[in-house]
């Protein structure tokens, strides 16, 4: 197998994972553990996985942090959409599997939301579009920063998959509430992909709002630097 099909199959892998197991808490366990247990979730795995996967692929697994690579020079424009195709991949089928999961559980019609995200009627807590894009630009902002900031110096890398698990973990802290956090716009095109309807209409927010954040993150990444 090829060095990039190598990067590849672990971003599918990782990106689905971190999905499965993300959402999959938020859909099956948040009664119990509530939005603690979600950040917990997203935050663990994602540290867990940049230790496992980081050392073939870097562990992105979301195309907002392999936009803040492309911007700090780190990889090409090639990899970068081959990374992010294979990203959108992994969470599809992450959120396929989670739905046929849920056809196992009575009375599963009766959930509203698959885990989607959304602002306006569609938030968790009813935030507006402004409220959503600043929550999301800044989460992302913390987690793209803390990646590039950590991943880019020797005497830190070791760090850096605790580092980015607490970044996303108390990122989720304060955008569960709002959007139901994304900050990643492959675990948005999953859901939205299989749940539909308002989802779909709102999916271009979740992409364009973490990238702002990313683009944000490579350029205060490149002035401290």
């Amino acid at each position: 197998m090829s060095n990039l099909n190598k990067k590849l199959l672990s971003e599918f892998l990782g990106t689905f994972l971190l999905i499965f197991v993300g959402c999959g808490t938020a859909l099956f366990t948040m009664k119990f553990v509530g939005f603690f247990g979600v950040a917990l979730a997203f935050g663990v795995t994602l540290m867990a996985l940049i230790y496992a996967l980081g050392p073939i692929s870097g562990c992105h697994v979301n195309p907002a942090v392999s936009f803040g690579m492309l911007l700090s020079g780190r990889m090409d424009m090639k990899e970068f959409l081959s990374y992010v195709v294979v990203q959108l991949v992994g969470a599809f089928a992450a959120a396929g599997l989670l739905f046929l999961v849920l056809q196992g559980m009575f009375g599963c019609e009766f959930i509203t939301t698959f885990a989607t995200n959304g602002y306006g009627n569609f938030s968790p807590s009813g935030f507006n579009m402004t409220s959503g894009a600043i929550v999301e630009i800044v989460a992302t902002f913390l987690l793209v920063l803390t990646i590039l900031m950590t991943s880019s110096d020797a005497k830190h890398s070791s760090f850096t998959g605790l580092a980015a698990g607490a970044a996303l973990m108390v990122a989720h802290f304060v955008a569960l509430p709002i959007t139901n956090a994304s900050i990643n716009p492959a675990r948005s095109f999953g859901v939205a992909l299989v749940d539909g309807g308002p989802a779909l209409q709102q999916l271009w927010f979740f992409f364009v709002m973490p990238m702002i954040g990313g683009l944000l993150a490579a350029i205060v990444h490149r002035l401290m630097r």
